[in-house]
């Protein structure tokens, strides 16, 4: 009886608070989070400087320029060299993640969508350059530029919107932690109230069990059960 009487006097040992942990694991991103805004970030800067050089690209096309009617006015000596080098610039420059991308699922044996868009953009521009330098045939200049535009965007998009889906869950995980450290710590209050208003005896906040590994000569050690959060 002695014994037990001593088991409930004791205050209980203090505890970290479940939701300090979670935050402070919480309070740095993980790597593939970091990586995710730095991939969204190198997408959208490779999308406005290829945007920007698309746009002479454009009036320089002669398909475009017949198309309205300026061919001969907007046209000069060496302007096809010049759409040569303003795309041959789009190419390696937007292009460089699909091309990069290329290489590493072909090492792995595992194509996708970065393969079919550098094949896509390779085979346009190999052969555009090809005409400007003999080949009898069409440029297709324009639709290279403009096809590594829409998949800089596109890519942008997708990882802005990944990491701001792993941001909302990761808030939704801190904030659950949070009430669970809320509740915890309310229950550890309630429970020494109770110890002090019922002078250190069993009070209704508190369950006991016996442990079975605490058998010994001395008799059974009863200890306090806890409830999880």
């Amino acid at each position: 009886m002695k014994e037990h009487e001593h088991t409930a006097n004791q205050e209980p040992a203090a505890k970290p608070v479940p939701g300090e942990v979670a935050k402070d694991e919480g309070s740095k991103p993980p790597a593939h989070h970091a990586h995710h805004a730095h991939m969204a970030a190198d997408f959208r800067k490779r999308f406005w400087i290829s945007l920007v050089v698309t746009l002479p690209i454009l009036v320089l096309s002669p398909m475009l320029q017949s198309l309205v009617g300026l061919r001969e006015a907007i046209r000069f000596p060496g302007d096809m060299y010049v759409l040569f080098g303003l795309s041959s610039a789009v190419f390696v420059y937007g292009g460089w993640p699909f091309l990069k991308g290329f290489g590493e699922e072909i090492k792995a044996r595992r194509p996708g969508m970065k393969t079919l868009i550098s094949v896509a953009i390779a085979t346009a521009y190999i052969y555009s350059s090809a005409v400007v330098f003999g080949l009898t045939g069409k440029m297709f200049f324009w639709e290279l530029a403009s096809l590594i535009d829409i998949m800089l965007v596109g890519h942008w998009i997708e990882m802005k919107s990944r990491d701001g889906g792993f941001a909302g869950a990761r808030g939704a995980g801190e904030t659950h932690a949070l009430r669970c450290a809320q509740a915890h710590a309310r229950r550890q209050r309630e429970g020494c109230a109770a110890r002090r208003a019922f002078g250190g005896r069993q009070g209704p906040h508190q369950t006991w069990r016996e442990d079975p590994r605490g058998r010994s000569d001395r008799g059974r050690r009863e200890v306090r059960s806890t409830r999880p959060c």
